[in-house]
């Protein structure tokens, strides 16, 4: 019995580190500060975040995987202009993620994060994707709250954004309206896509109130690799094997 243990603990942590390896791209879409590369943020909280936005507009931008490796995939983004969101001054990752944004489109246009060429590695088993967005700095100097739409062409979330206060205040909220009513929205900070299997996808956002200019903006983006169902069998039969170990060790 003693041998098996060594034998049940290195399965254990091969299944541990195989499912806790999966694909994810981790981006941060502000210019000028930026998440640390060893810096944790996000949702699914990870390191390897890359600065990806040196102008409103680019084009075919290359993606690393959070190890820093090549992904293979490409980034294109069609926004309004690089803005300081609402947000007070700290050491905390999270807040410097939202710190700055790529302004999303009033009602009359549209802002779109279009990546292409995602692997298998992401394609075989599906995967999420998190967009984060914040508000603007007041630039109306009025109290204006308005209706984000996020849309990846199948399913389309709603949330508010008010002016005179920051999206992220500490804590992730998720955007899961998906019918719209101005200005009556709960307001979220940001929007999760689940189960998308295309090696490729597209994101648009608008202000779908009546509004001029951009009131808030896409702050960062996670692209996050479903775990193949092996590797999550492969765990569960591992953490079987231990469980009579266990038992039999108590007095």
């Amino acid at each position: 019995m003693k041998r098996l243990i060594p034998c049940m603990l290195i399965t254990f942590s091969y299944a541990f580190f195989s499912v806790n390896a999966a694909a994810l791209i981790n981006v941060d879409l502000g210019n000028s500060t930026a998440v640390g590369v060893s810096d944790i943020a996000g949702v699914v909280a990870s390191s390897g975040w890359y600065q990806e936005s040196a102008s409103p507009d680019f084009s075919n931008r290359a993606l690393d995987l959070s190890d820093g490796s090549a992904s293979g995939a490409l980034l294109t983004a069609d926004g309004t202009g690089n803005y300081t969101a609402i947000g007070a001054a700290t050491t905390d990752p999270n807040y410097t993620m939202y710190n700055r944004v790529l302004g999303i489109e009033g009602n009359s246009g549209l802002s779109t994060l279009n990546v292409t060429g995602l692997s298998s590695a992401f394609t075989a088993a599906g995967y999420d994707v998190y967009v984060y967005f914040s508000t603007l700095s007041n630039s109306s100097g009025s109290n204006v709250r308005d209706t984000l739409s996020f849309s990846d062409g199948t399913t389309t979330f709603y949330s508010d954004v008010d002016e005179n206060n920051a999206n992220y205040q500490g804590s992730f909220v998720q955007a899961a309206t998906t019918s719209y009513s101005s200005g009556n929205t709960p307001i979220a900070n940001y929007v999760k896509f689940s189960g998308l299997t295309s090696t490729d996808f597209t994101i648009s956002a608008r202000n779908v109130d009546n509004v001029t200019g951009a009131t808030a903006g896409f702050a960062g983006m996670q692209i996050v690799a479903i775990p193949e169902p092996s590797s999550v069998m492969l765990l569960s039969l591992a953490l079987m094997g231990l469980l009579p170990l266990v038992r039999r060790r108590e007095p």
